[in-house]
């Protein structure tokens, strides 16, 4: 049995270390090329239908959950070295906590300078929403709600999922590690399928449907989850967890979806500032109303106090999940 702590450890340190670099054969962007494979022919044909979603999604699936075994069949002639390599290497891939880092530090940085037209150019890296209107208080604001739901995104929910295919690993007796680390690909698939179809526009409305369903699905128990370690790892960064988790709880269930404002309203609650709004995209605009709306606007500093909050927050989830991950082992070893 591969130690599955051991690999949660690993793939979140190289994810915090070095980040996740982009590159052509990126495990993320061979999947979204999976899409389009897929996708193509069914728009060409005029399949582009709410049954031909999910059609398109379950033969995704299906397609990475065979292309997966099929590479730890083949990796497994190398050796148990290269297989521990290879599912820290899938593990990390599907972590996204330092790339948004490293986004929120450029726009930052942009602002700092007094930069505005850089720091919207940034920030159309990572939302779908029309930068060009935002002065510098829309700016922090999408910032900072762009890390929290990517708290739940990138990390929570690849962490939550790990566990939960080493828990069905150890339950049909099979390879807890490998079977952890699918779950996570499988829930990196769902959020890729997710951010390529999930538009409520005319073309995917009905095409992208399931997928968004889902996509919300799976991130229905991690989103809800983080909200706690939110508040926990305030008190580490000097906020009031109180507030934190009064905000939370008031202000989970302002967003369409059922998750996104989980993690943003707690993040709101410890950093004491207001989120949401109007959010104005190319085509539409959406009225949404205030997360936090007691508090005051955010400020650029917001955006590193922010990182530091999500960090350890990220650290404690990851010390929970390596503390189950342990006991879990200990009783598969004993049967």
């Amino acid at each position: 049995m591969y130690s599955c702590c051991a690999v949660l450890l690993m793939a979140f340190l190289t994810d915090f270390v070095i980040g996740d670099p982009h590159y052509g054969l990126h495990p993320t962007r061979l999947i979204g090329r999976l899409i389009l494979f897929f996708q193509k022919p069914m728009e060409n044909r005029g399949l582009f239908n709410e049954r031909y979603g999910v059609v398109l999604t379950i033969a995704v699936l299906t397609a990475v959950f065979c292309l997966y075994f099929a590479a730890v069949y083949a990796i497994s002639f190398l050796g148990r070295g290269f297989e521990t390599v290879f599912y820290v290497f899938v593990l990390y891939s599907s972590l996204a906590l330092r790339d948004m880092f490293n986004h929120t530090n450029r726009i930052h940085s942009a602002l700092k300078s007094g930069d505005l037209k850089k720091a919207k150019r940034y920030l159309g890296m990572i939302v779908g929403r029309d930068t060009q209107r935002l002065d510098e208080t829309g700016i922090v604001m999408a910032a900072v709600e762009s890390m929290s739901e990517n708290f739940v995104d990138g990390f929570a929910s690849v962490v939550f999922w790990y566990f939960t295919g080493i828990l069905a690993g150890c339950i049909i007796k099979f390879e807890p590690a490998a079977i952890g680390v699918l779950f996570a690909l499988l829930y990196r698939t769902v959020n890729t399928l997710d951010s390529m179809m999930g538009y409520k526009n005319a073309k995917y409305i009905r095409f992208g449907r399931f997928a968004a369903k889902l996509d919300d699905a799976v991130n229905f128990i991690p989103a809800r989850i983080s909200v706690f370690f939110i508040c926990f790892g305030s008190y580490f960064v000097g906020k009031d967890g109180l507030s934190c988790f009064k905000t939370a709880k008031k202000d989970r269930l302002k967003h369409p979806s059922p998750n996104s404002a989980h993690a943003e309203s707690a993040v709101a609650g410890a950093m004491k500032i207001k989120l949401g709004g109007t959010v104005t995209y190319p085509h539409s605009k959406v009225e949404k109303p205030f997360i936090g709306g007691m508090y005051e606007f955010p400020e650029k500093e917001h955006i590193k106090r922010s990182q530091a909050l999500l960090t350890f927050s990220a650290v404690l989830f990851v010390v929970f999940y390596e503390v189950l991950c342990c006991l879990l082992e200990q009783s598969y070893s004993l049967f």
